[in-house]
């Protein structure tokens, strides 16, 4: 992973904050991460994420906030269905 270096990795503006990408490595500005937001695949993305923690958390003996990561996971399923339809 590249340091911050007070630039944004995606778009190269100065920035005070950053966040890192959903999609990459990249550290971005909250501009760019409002615009990977309103990305078609954002919340698909999100739900990889968030199950690839829960199974971390599950190799870690955290069975019960396992679940509760899964579950978020499954709401973003659920949002991205919700959204096709509209």
């Amino acid at each position: 992973m590249s340091e911050w270096n007070g630039k944004c990795h995606r778009c190269g503006s100065p920035a005070a904050g950053h966040i890192m990408s959903m999609y990459n490595l990249d550290l971005i500005c909250f501009p760019c991460k409002d615009a990977e937001k309103k990305r078609p695949d954002y919340h698909q993305a999100e739900a990889k994420d968030l199950r690839e923690y829960a199974d971390t958390l599950r190799s870690k003996g955290m069975p019960v906030q396992a679940d509760t990561v899964e579950e978020a996971a499954e709401l973003m399923d659920y949002i991205e269905r919700v959204e096709e339809t509209q």
